[in-house]
């Protein structure tokens, strides 16, 4: 358990978004043993947005990351990753500004994702236009029905790409952020998953494809994909590099730490038994239900009622209105999710020992960097 408490708090602008040091190490930690090495993750970005967390974990050996957006593979880029992929599939001018990074960065192996005809051909004409080339993975459905073609059409794509000029199918991203259940029945379903993409591997492999890659899950389901060792699988979890309070709670078996918290003050008792916060939606994620968007660091028996943009509301659990805080009072929120609060701040507070020991700058909080 961290102690989030930082010792000197006069000069801290609140609501403020803090990542506790020791707690980033020990998850990055776990997850490299639980991956079987640092070469075998490529993890995603999307929850800290920040150029400083990617040179951290390159000093750990983890030298590929994943991007939901081009801002996020500039970042990756520039940090000087061995490989990266965009898993967002073309739209408007992405293939265009894809084509622009792979022209300013060749030493690093750029992977983009495609479920149709139709972003195979954005690709390949942004290709033509660019002078590039790029290496296509197929986005697989694994139900979840958000993007991804069913697995049954991964002949039907390859050749159709092989018809194409400048564009290549290297493999597969196999993204199942909807794996929600308890970890044996989690283990079977992504069991029989992974083993008809192993099969469709194959049998592209003897048609004479060059599927090479493959990437799996997200953070629920990677205690699942990685008893699949091999060349060419790699493993892709991005929360549990910062980790939530709602993940801890719905996956007892991801044992990672609270890396991050919310620093916020106490701004008003309206009435009996409720205390208010200056940490509204434009602070913390208010996307999950009220009652789970946010969680006091040692301070229990009060749970969240209402958000504004610039104010959060506790009431204090019947019989302990007494305990109520006084204004000006310090908290620590762990938040409910933790992936949408890098975009609410422009810099990361960094913490070791109670002190503020460096400023991360959200490097990729906009859409465009260069691009």
């Amino acid at each position: 358990m961290l102690d989030y408490t930082i010792r000197d708090t006069d000069d801290i602008i609140t609501p403020a978004l803090i990542y506790y040091k020791d707690g980033l190490l020990e998850n990055a930690a776990r997850a490299i043993r639980m991956a079987g090495g640092a070469d075998r993750l490529w993890p995603h970005v999307k929850t800290h947005k920040s150029m400083d967390m990617v040179h951290m974990l390159m000093k750990l050996g983890i030298r590929r990351f994943k991007c939901a957006q081009i801002a996020e593979l500039e970042m990756v880029c520039r940090a000087g990753a061995d490989a990266a992929i965009l898993s967002m599939p073309p739209a408007g001018p992405t293939a265009r500004r894809a084509a622009a990074l792979v022209r300013a960065f060749p030493d690093t192996a750029l992977y983009f994702i495609a479920d149709c005809r139709e972003h195979i051909g954005d690709y390949a004409r942004a290709a033509a236009e660019a002078g590039v080339s790029f290496r296509l993975l197929m986005d697989v459905n694994f139900d979840m029905d958000r993007t991804g073609a069913p697995l049954s059409k991964a002949e039907e794509l390859f050749a159709f790409a092989a018809e194409q000029e400048g564009v290549e199918f290297l493999g597969f991203h196999c993204y199942d952020g909807n794996r929600h259940e308890e970890i044996g029945k989690r283990q079977k379903i992504v069991d029989k998953a992974d083993a008809a993409v192993f099969r469709m591997r194959d049998r592209l492999v003897s048609c004479g494809f060059r599927p090479e890659v493959i990437v799996f899950g997200g953070s629920p389901s990677f205690p699942c994909h990685v008893k699949y060792q091999g060349e060419g699988i790699w493993y892709s979890p991005g929360t549990i590099m910062i980790f939530d309070k709602n993940y801890s709670t719905a996956f007892p078996d991801l044992d990672f730490v609270h890396a991050a918290a919310i620093m916020s003050r106490v701004i008003s008792r309206p009435a009996e038994g409720l205390f208010t916060l200056d940490c509204g939606y434009k602070g913390i994620s208010g996307d999950p239900p009220m009652e789970k968007r946010a969680y006091i660091a040692g301070f229990g028996h009060c749970r969240p009622v209402l958000q504004n943009e610039e104010h959060l509301v506790f009431k204090m659990d019947p019989g302990y209105e007494a305990k109520t805080p006084a204004v000006g009072t310090v908290f620590y929120l762990i938040p409910g999710h933790i992936c949408p609060c890098a975009l609410l701040y422009p810099e990361i507070l960094i913490a070791e020992n109670g002190e503020i020991i460096d400023h991360w700058e959200t490097t990729a909080r906009d859409r465009r960097i260069t691009w």
